[in-house]
């Protein structure tokens, strides 16, 4: 692919840069063919990354859930035993 198109945000602005600088229809196709490779494999590189992010938060959150619990179960046994009142 064309260095100078590579980091357009759109094939609109890429094809339309190709064209205004001498590139032919059969051309353009070709770097369309290559444009499209390069978005596919961003993509699925972009989709891995965000699936290791979500992992790594749903990691997180259940570490501090059972932190939570655990935490609540030492408050809960340290709470004192009421002691049974004997009245005459």
């Amino acid at each position: 692919m064309d260095n100078a198109i590579k980091d357009m945000t759109s094939w609109a602005e890429a094809s339309s840069w190709l064209a205004k600088h001498g590139y032919g229809m059969d051309q353009i196709r070709q770097q369309k063919d290559l444009w499209d490779a390069a978005s596919t494999a961003g993509q699925v590189a972009s989709a891995a990354k965000v699936k290791a992010a979500t992992d790594a938060v749903a990691k997180q959150a259940v570490d501090a859930a059972k932190a939570v619990a655990d935490a609540a179960k030492k408050v809960e046994a340290a709470k004192p035993v009421a002691k049974p009142t004997i009245t005459k």
